[in-house]
């Protein structure tokens, strides 16, 4: 099963991940499921670029755990919880540096 993941380059940063990616073959880090409860372990899980040009896939890596509900959420000041994930990326691009497609 091939589950969505946004990221909003407004509010989060993935730099960091792309930049480590680019020198070790994975990086494993917690992302938001939305209101989504339920991810089978071992899921495709598709970065896929929001809110900002270029709009597009930026990367794929695979659930390597169960959802986490009820998690302080990522952004604090919204004082909120959410529902978090383990992914281990495989492949994630900076939008910002490198347009051209890898898929």
């Amino acid at each position: 099963m091939a589950y969505i993941f946004l990221h909003n380059p407004k509010e989060s940063d993935v730099s960091k991940i792309a930049r480590t990616l680019a020198h070790k073959k994975t990086v494993q880090d917690d992302w938001s499921t939305g209101s989504r409860k339920t991810i089978p372990v071992g899921s495709l899980a598709i970065m896929f670029r929001t809110n900002t040009e270029p709009r597009r896939i930026i990367g794929y890596g695979v659930t390597i755990g169960p959802v986490k509900v009820n998690r302080p959420h990522w952004n604090e000041e919204r004082g909120r919880t959410s529902n978090m994930v383990d992914i281990k990326f495989e492949r994630l691009v900076d939008a910002e540096t490198k347009h051209r497609s890898w898929f």
